[in-house]
C-alpha cells in the first residue's frame, strides 16, 4: 500500500466520524460515551474483539466452504495492507472504530430508533453498514452479522466506547493477521 492509499483510507474513515459528529452536534443529539457499561466499556470492547476474531478463525478452519469464499478477499487485502506499520494499522483501525460506530450506531441507529421499533433500527443500520463493506456476498454476510451484533450491544449498553473499541480492536487484529500472518486463516497459495 502506498502512502496515498493510506491517507485516503485514513481520511475516509476519519471523515465518517467527523460527518457523524457534526450532524449529531447540529441535531443536539446525545453522544453516549460509556453508557450502561461505565468505565469497563474499553475492557468489554477489547474482550469482545478477541472473542469475535477467535470465532471468525474457528469458522474459517471448521468450514472449508466459508474459507474458500473469503480466501480471495484475504489475499487481496493482504496485498493492500502488507507494507503498513503497526502504528498505521492502529491509526486506521481506531478511525474506523470511532467513525463507523458514530455514524452507524450513534447517529443512524439512534435516529431510526426514534421512528421505528429498535429491531428495525438495528437491522437497517446493519444493512447499510454491510453494504458499505461490500466485497462479495460472503463478506457482506460477515459484516452484516457484525453490524447486527454491534447494533444489539449498542442498543443494550448505549456505550459508544464499547462498540468503537470492539470494532477498532477487531479491525486492528484483522489487519495485522491478514498482512503479517494470513496462513493463520488460510492455507498458503502454494498449498
Amino acid at each position: 500500500m502506498n502512502r496515498k492509499t493510506f491517507w485516503v483510507m485514513a481520511l475516509f474513515e476519519g471523515g465518517l466520524g467527523v460527518v457523524a459528529l457534526v450532524v449529531l452536534l447540529l441535531l443536539q443529539a446525545p453522544i453516549p460515551l460509556l453508557g450502561n457499561t461505565g468505565v469497563w466499556s474499553l475492557l468489554w470492547g477489547a474482550g469482545a474483539a478477541l472473542l469475535t476474531y477467535a470465532l471468525l478463525v474457528a469458522a474459517l478452519r471448521l468450514w472449508p466452504f466459508f474459507q474458500a469464499k473469503l480466501s480471495a478477499h484475504i489475499w487481496q487485502l493482504r496485498q493492500l495492507f502488507v507494507s503498513l506499520s503497526l502504528i498505521e494499522f492502529a491509526f486506521i483501525a481506531t478511525l474506523a472504530g470511532i467513525g463507523e460506530e458514530l455514524l452507524f450506531r450513534v447517529l443512524l441507529q439512534s435516529w431510526l430508533d426514534t421512528w421505528l421499533p429498535a429491531s428495525f433500527a438495528i437491522i437497517i443500520s446493519a444493512l447499510i453498514f454491510a453494504a458499505m463493506h461490500w466485497l462479495s456476498v460472503t463478506y457482506l454476510t460477515v459484516t452484516l452479522v457484525m453490524g447486527l451484533v454491534f447494533g444489539v450491544v449498542y442498543h443494550i449498553t448505549q456505550s459508544l466506547v464499547l462498540v468503537a473499541s470492539w470494532h477498532g480492536i477487531y479491525d486492528f487484529i484483522a489487519l495485522v493477521v491478514v498482512s503479517r500472518r494470513p496462513h493463520w486463516l488460510l492455507p498458503t497459495k502454494d498449498q
